[in-house]
């Protein structure tokens, strides 16, 4: 299956398990992954998806999370 470029906030929450709540709430405040606004549509590029869950992998053996 191809890769999207663009994911909604529903699909970005589904696949990260974020509500969509908090990432409204991110947004709000300037934090969280990047995102695309087109219109008034909000969209998480793939890479922003790439980037949150390699920042937020942990590794037992080191004993913390990845740097970023």
């Amino acid at each position: 299956m191809a890769e999207k470029l663009l994911y909604k906030p529903e699909e970005f929450s589904e696949i990260t398990g974020v509500p969509v709540e908090t990432l409204s709430f991110w947004r709000k405040n300037n934090d969280g992954p990047p995102y695309v606004k087109l219109g008034r549509l909000v969209r998480y590029p793939h890479s922003a998806l790439l980037k949150f869950i390699t920042n937020n992998t942990h590794d037992p053996a080191r004993g913390s999370r990845r740097k970023k």
